[in-house]
C-alpha cells in the first residue's frame, strides 16, 4: 500500500497506471472531483466502497485501472465488509 497525501495525485496515478487501485474514506467532492474524472477518462472506473454510482459525495471512493475488476472485486468481498455481517 502506498499513499502519497493527496487524492487527487492517488487517483491520477491510478489514471497513469502506477496504482492499480486506490480507495479511501472520509473526503469532500473537491478531493476526488478532477482525480476521479481523470480516471475515467483514462478509461478506469469511478465507484464508491458499496460498489455504487455516487463517489464524487466524496463519502468513499475506488478507483482502479481497467482490466482490474474481477481482483478488485475479490479483494472487496474478502476485506472491506460494507453490509455489517462478518464475511
Amino acid at each position: 500500500i502506498r499513499r502519497i497525501g493527496t487524492a487527487a495525485v492517488d487517483l491520477c496515478f491510478v489514471a497513469c497506471g502506477r496504482f492499480g487501485v486506490y480507495y479511501e474514506t472520509s473526503l469532500n467532492p473537491w478531493d476526488v472531483a478532477a482525480g476521479g474524472l481523470i480516471v475515467l477518462e483514462a478509461g478506469g472506473k469511478v465507484s464508491t466502497i458499496q460498489k455504487k454510482n455516487h463517489w464524487l459525495s466524496g463519502e468513499s471512493i475506488l478507483a482502479y485501472a481497467p482490466g482490474l475488476e474481477t481482483g478488485v472485486n475479490h479483494l472487496l468481498v474478502d476485506f472491506i465488509c460494507t453490509d455489517g455481517d462478518n464475511r
